[in-house]
């Protein structure tokens, strides 16, 4: 496995987190999310441990602090 593939591959959850967290949803769709779509799972180990609190903080984060690339 290269260098490339896995930054893509890392690059495509990061951005499908990001996304996920820019929709605004209650803490239990995310989780819900994360366990059923397939963007998360390669890694869903990992995101299946994030915490309610933890998405409700990142929510809180991303509606304050985040920019889609298409709005710039």
């Amino acid at each position: 496995m290269t260098g490339g593939l896995i930054d893509d591959r890392l690059a495509a959850v990061q951005d499908a987190l990001s996304e996920l967290f820019y929709a605004q949803l209650v803490p239990s769709e995310v989780v819900h999310r994360l366990a059923t779509d397939p963007a998360f799972a390669e890694h869903r180990a990992w995101v299946a441990s994030f915490h309610e609190r933890l998405i409700a903080a990142q929510n809180a984060t991303v509606r304050a602090w985040a920019e889609r690339r298409s709005e710039r």
